[in-house]
């Protein structure tokens, strides 16, 4: 239970960190930069929400320029910037006055939020065990990332892959957050882990303000040809708590077909991911998206000379840059969008307004130019076949009947528009009333413009390419950009009762299919929390040895260097304990997070097969086993009972090599490694 409570406590203590340290910075950029509409906003949660957005948007970028210089100089950064900001928020103190409702409200929606986070994330007591949410899987990766970067500074090393000298090739940004949370929130005992599941609180929280400023932005009520009237905060969380009709073809295979019950529900097809499975699971996709469109509205808020547009330019291109270093897959969609807007500029003949856009670009490039060189130096050209490559969206259930070419494509491609519409549910049925209710009223605007092209990005990308690094990333979170927009239009059929106009006779009524599409909705989300807490691929010996395993990695680190190397078992699709536990490199981690940052595929498996004798090959002998561990540079290993040669009479460490042991882990020093100070 112990751990449990301090999890929970190092969340709360770090969930306020991190939104005090974005809101906060972001309320000086946007100040100081001009960001379009912020000084007219009005109300201390509007204002925040605004804030926090140029934060989420300009504040990765900047402390990754500030990294290179070191891990405390990223800290130093955070905090002069948020003190600025504090300043600069006392000052305009008697414009957000007013506001006690929306405050009440925000503070309980955080609230509330912040404790549904805790109770997806951290580890759960099952009988004298524990039981990692499913959400590990992607978390052991971001909270390795978060002690990375505090420990090395920007880029940081490869946690997963030892190589002397290397550094990560990855997508770092959004941890550059959380790793400056974990070092102001040290003194206070937050850890790497913590910091990381703080920073899906404020993905949350950034969503729902992205979502409010980007519809009260749009336009869309004056395209329907009255304001609305009904209230806007309850809709929209309503929208953000569901999605599509995933429940349907995950009954019909689990029910009926394969009587396989999936473990996510959106791996019945290429996943349209909701927004709780998107921010529970990969929060710097959120915040890439909020980047990208904080970018879009920076340059079209833009007006006057080029003094006027100087700040809203540099703003949008530091958003630019955050985006590409936050989320990979959602700069490249954000690219394609800016292009196809450029166009319809260049079509419209705003000649200031395009330049606007190609000058952002190059602040871009320049912002992120030290972040670019090392993704690009450190990841291997010719090693493996393309990032991106051509395919048609796949459909599992699809590909079962069609094996062979080109009739499994032609299927995919005749499926597909039925998945989409199984896909966005309810977003696409308010967003189709919406277009027949506007019809050529929902494209006046650049907002407006902006929203119908992203649809056309996500849609033509999603459909026709996939990027081949582990998953197919781009497919999944190219559709963000049209997730943001279907949720735009269909806010506005709600608030504008478009689902309750009378029907033709003898029709059903369109509110009748608003609760049916919604409540199908809420029944998938609330079958993922389910199977994300049962997390039923963790075998009920690895819930016996959770406490165990912790109390190890505990051990480890407050008796042991940083700089220490420790190898677990690495014979096994995801790892644990060297990134949610500990926070020691690994030689090796695991097969698939090496790949993530950087390393191989073959140098990955050449390691593993070296490695894998210390804790499978109970003949091996203790020289032996100390020349493999030296070779592959490691200091400590760590044997789990799960691990054959655990109980095993003969096996390689001799007692002489314990430095540490309880029921379920023993921790064993190489002997060329002394580690004297380590007592246990």
């Amino acid at each position: 239970m112990s751990f449990i409570l301090q999890d929970c406590l190092g969340v709360l203590i770090a969930t306020p960190i991190i939104l005090a340290m974005v809101a906060l910075s972001g309320r000086l950029i946007a100040g100081v930069l001009c960001f379009p509409g912020f000084a007219q906003t009005r109300g201390t949660v509007r204002r925040a929400g605004l804030s926090l957005l140029v934060g989420a948007a300009a504040l990765p970028v900047l402390l990754d320029l500030a990294g290179h210089a070191g891990p405390r100089a990223m800290a130093a950064l955070a905090l002069v910037l948020s003190l600025g900001g504090l300043i600069a928020a006392l000052r305009s103190r008697a414009a957000d006055t007013g506001d006690g409702r929306e405050m009440a409200l925000a503070a309980t929606i955080i609230v509330g939020w912040t404790l549904f986070c805790m109770v997806m994330l951290v580890d759960w007591p099952e009988g004298d065990g524990l039981r990692r949410s499913m959400q590990s899987a992607d978390h052991v990766k971001h909270a390795a990332a978060t002690w990375a970067i505090a420990q090395s500074g920007a880029p940081p090393y490869n946690p997963t892959f030892f190589e002397p000298g290397a550094k990560a090739a990855y997508y770092y940004f959004f941890y550059n957050l959380t790793a400056t949370v974990e070092l102001l929130g040290a003194p206070l005992g937050v850890v790497a882990r913590q910091a990381a599941w703080a920073g899906v609180v404020f993905a949350g929280v950034a969503l729902t303000a992205l979502a409010h400023l980007v519809y009260t932005r749009s336009g869309v009520e004056a395209a329907l040809g009255k304001p609305a009237e009904k209230p806007l905060m309850a809709r929209l969380l309503t929208l953000l708590a569901t999605t599509g009709l995933d429940i349907l073809p995950v009954v019909l295979i689990g029910g009926l077909i394969y009587h396989v019950w999936i473990v996510d529900f959106e791996f019945w097809d290429t996943q349209v991911t909701s927004w709780l499975n998107s921010v529970l699971w990969v929060p710097h996709h959120i915040t890439g998206l909020a980047a990208a469109w904080i970018g879009f509205l920076a340059i079209v808020g833009a007006r006057g000379g080029w003094r006027d547009r100087a700040g809203p330019v540099v703003l949008a291109g530091l958003a630019f840059a955050s985006c590409a270093g936050v989320s990979i897959y959602v700069a490249f969609g954000a690219a394609l969008i800016a292009g196809g807007f450029a166009i319809w500029l260049i079509i419209e003949r705003r000649w200031a307004d395009f330049w606007s856009w190609k000058a952002s670009g190059v602040v871009a490039v320049l912002a992120a130019l030290p972040w670019l060189v090392s993704l690009v130096t450190g990841r291997p050209v010719g090693a493996g076949e393309a990032p991106i490559a051509f395919e048609i969206r796949a459909l599992p259930v699809l590909d079962v009947l069609l094996v062979a070419e080109p009739a499994r494509s032609i299927g995919r491609l005749i499926a597909a528009p039925f998945a989409y519409a199984i896909e966005f549910g309810v977003y696409l049925l308010g967003s189709v009333l919406f277009w027949k209710k506007a019809g050529r009223r929902g494209l006046e605007g650049d907002v407006a413009r902006l929203l119908a092209i992203s649809v056309c990005v996500s849609l033509l990308v999603g459909t026709f390419l996939r990027s081949t690094v582990l998953l197919n990333d781009l497919g999944w979170r190219i559709m963000l950009f049209a997730q943001l927009a279907t949720l735009v239009w269909c806010l506005a059929a709600l608030r504008g009762g478009l689902f309750h106009v009378a029907p033709p006779p003898g029709k059903r009524p369109m509110a009748t299919w608003l609760w049916t599409c919604l409540l199908l909705g809420f029944a998938a989300d609330i079958y993922g929390v389910v199977q994300m807490r049962r997390y039923t691929e963790e075998t009920a010996a690895e819930v016996a040895m959770a406490p165990d395993e912790r109390a190890a990695w505990a051990w480890m680190s407050a008796n042991l260097p940083a700089s220490t190397i420790v190898e677990e078992n690495p014979d096994r699709p995801r790892a644990f304990g060297y990134g949610l536990y500990g926070h020691f490199r690994a030689s090796v981690a695991d097969h698939y997070n090496g790949i993530l940052f950087g390393s191989t595929k073959a140098a990955i498996e050449a390691r593993i097969n070296d490695l894998k004798p210390l804790f499978t090959n109970p003949d091996l002998t203790r020289e032996d086993a100390m020349a493999i561990a030296t070779r592959a540079s490691i200091d400590v290993v760590v044997l789990r009972a799960t691990d054959p040669i655990f109980r095993a009479p003969a096996a390689w460490p001799s007692p002489t090599d314990v430095l540490f042991s309880n029921e379920g882990v023993r921790v064993i020093g190489i002997e060329k490694k002394a580690f004297a100070e380590a007592t246990p």
